[in-house]
């Protein structure tokens, strides 16, 4: 009996402990393509009140993706060509 109580007690106690109790925040990325689902860190608070300062700025809207690779990465970053396509080249 000792035993099961104290494996029991274990069990609770590293439940307990696995519970993340802030939820991460995410972002949604909407494209013609689809949208991407992006999930900001809270061991990085810097990093995500920047990111959720610079998307409530609207800096990210109408942004260009420069390189994606499948499965990979996607990069972007070019802003202020609204009447752009995936063919414009740039410099």
């Amino acid at each position: 009996m000792m035993y099961k109580n104290t494996v029991l007690t274990f069990v609770l106690v590293l439940l307990v402990s696995c519970n993340n109790s802030k939820k991460r925040q995410q972002a949604i990325i909407t494209t013609k393509f689809g949208t991407i689902k992006i999930e900001l860190y809270n061991e990085t608070p810097l990093h995500r009140d920047n990111f959720i300062k610079l998307i409530k700025d609207s800096v990210y809207t109408n942004l260009l993706f420069h390189r994606t690779i499948k499965n990979f990465v996607s990069s972007g970053g070019r802003s202020g060509f609204p009447n752009s396509t995936a063919r414009t080249i740039f410099g």
